[in-house]
């Protein structure tokens, strides 16, 4: 793929230096970092409406089909295989999806979205040849197929989190996947949270959330999507849940700073009186593993 994607934003955002790994190398070289996520929609937004009379249209009335094949043919043309995962019972307002990369750059990415009618089929562009069609054929089918299933309501819910996974995929284009935010994924997974040494990591958490998120709005924006009250609600609510799951009240001053020049993304979610506790520190091992401060 050619990219003419710039860093979000211009500001003095950058990887730390000065980071406990075996490493020379401090870009995405090699492979991406991995994501599952769970979305779930805010409760004062009636977003999931499950009417079911737009599975009565013709699917090539749908008025969010032409965005959808686009979409789809965006991100298998990057090179990503989509994988189908069974969706919740109908009525739930909670969508998981995954962002699955090879770190160490042998395997293609793989995007696991729930899509209903194409249970056990995923969708890449090495099927072109095996089916002997175009790429346009190809995608035209399979989102037939999704709109047989599922309404309207379901399909903006479906374009946003889709954007989302593949904005983290941007993400890795640029950079952002470096060691340091492979150390801070590893400490989270591990919840050790809640001290400044850790958070001068668990910052770039944060920071890639965002730009997953402003990397979804550029690619939904180029395909005239119009249903902004809906993005912004599934991502506030995401970027919410991030901010109090981080523990990002304990960072120093030097990593608010960072933070703040990710502009509505940290203000929204970062009231400022936030920042006013401290915590014993904590070291980092050359393992990534976490011992008290003495």
């Amino acid at each position: 793929m050619t990219s003419t994607i710039n860093r979000v934003g211009n500001n003095p955002i950058s990887p730390i230096n000065n980071y406990p790994i075996n490493s020379s190398s401090n870009f995405a070289g090699v492979g991406g970092a991995s994501y599952h996520e769970r979305f779930i929609l805010p409760d004062d937004e009636k977003i999931l409406d499950m009417g079911e009379e737009e599975l009565q249209t013709a699917t090539e009335e749908r008025k969010h089909r032409d965005i959808l094949i686009k979409l789809f043919k965006t991100v298998i043309t990057d090179g990503i295989i989509i994988v189908p995962t069974p969706p919740r019972r109908s009525g739930d307002a909670i969508i998981e999806a995954s962002l699955i990369q090879d770190p160490n750059g042998k395997k293609k990415p793989i995007m696991k979205i729930p899509l209903k009618g194409v249970e056990n089929k995923s969708l890449s562009v090495k099927q072109t040849a095996i089916e002997g069609i175009s790429l346009e054929r190809l995608v035209t089918l399979y989102i037939e197929k999704i709109l047989l299933k599922t309404s309207d309501s379901q399909i903006i819910k479906l374009l946003i989190v889709m954007a989302h996974e593949y904005g983290h995929f941007l993400s890795y284009l640029i950079g952002n996947h470096n060691r340091d935010l492979k150390v801070a994924l590893n400490l989270f997974k591990m919840k050790q949270l809640g001290s400044r040494e850790v958070n001068r990591y668990l910052w770039l958490i944060f920071r890639e959330e965002s730009s997953a998120w402003t990397f979804a709005q550029k690619t939904l924006s180029k395909y005239k999507f119009n249903n902004w009250k809906e993005f912004t609600a599934i991502k506030n609510n995401s970027l919410s849940s991030y901010s109090k799951l981080l523990k990002l009240e304990y960072a120093n001053i030097d990593t608010v700073y960072k933070l703040s020049f990710l502009g509505e993304d940290f203000h929204s979610n970062f009231p400022s009186e936030l920042f006013t506790q401290t915590k014993k520190p904590l070291k980092i091992s050359t393992e990534g593993k976490l011992n008290a401060g003495n």
